[in-house]
């Protein structure tokens, strides 16, 4: 079981990724449009500003569940880099208890958020706001998949993905 779920984490994680890519692209090409529309063509798009805060919030909450997986979030380890192995293990556990729990604390509020906007829409592109709040549990979702293969990796019930790094979440 555990095997699994550190595979469907890396192949979640490698489909993330592209998304964020096409989202970096589809971005960079509505701003670009936009940038040309208003100032060289003198008639800005209406629809351009919103989209791509919506695109943008994506991205975000998508890398949040990147930087989990890789462990790329900053940590402060001072104590934990100055203390026995066993309370070092501990002090990891714990970091990824309270992250978890965090994370199903995103995840619950956040759907709550989402659904509480499904009436709204943008004013400028028939979008529901619910979609662009969702990004936060989508993401979240993701990240509790990460957090709990690195929890196992921790407490040694799945072989480590890569050398293990003296740090907390």
């Amino acid at each position: 079981m555990a095997q699994l779920l550190e595979r469907l984490s890396t192949g979640l994680n490698e489909i993330v990724k592209l998304v964020c890519v096409i989202i970096a692209v589809v971005l960079t090409v509505t701003i670009f449009i936009g940038v040309i529309s208003r100032y060289i063509l003198g008639k800005p798009f209406i629809w351009e500003y919103e989209f791509s805060i919506m695109l943008l919030v994506w991205m975000t909450f998508l890398g949040v569940s990147i930087g989990f997986k890789e462990r790329a979030h900053l940590a402060l380890t001072f104590l934990v880099d100055h203390s026995p192995p066993a309370l070092r293990k501990a002090a990891r556990v714990l970091a990824f208890l309270a992250t978890i729990l965090f994370a199903i604390f995103c995840i619950v509020n956040g759907f709550g958020i989402a659904r509480s906007f499904l009436p709204r829409t943008y004013r400028t592109i028939p979008v529901s706001l619910a979609w662009t709040y969702a990004a936060l549990p989508t993401s979240f979702v993701v990240s509790l998949l990460h957090l709990t293969v690195h929890a196992l990796e921790t407490l040694g019930l799945l072989p480590a993905e890569q050398a293990p790094r003296d740090e907390a979440v």
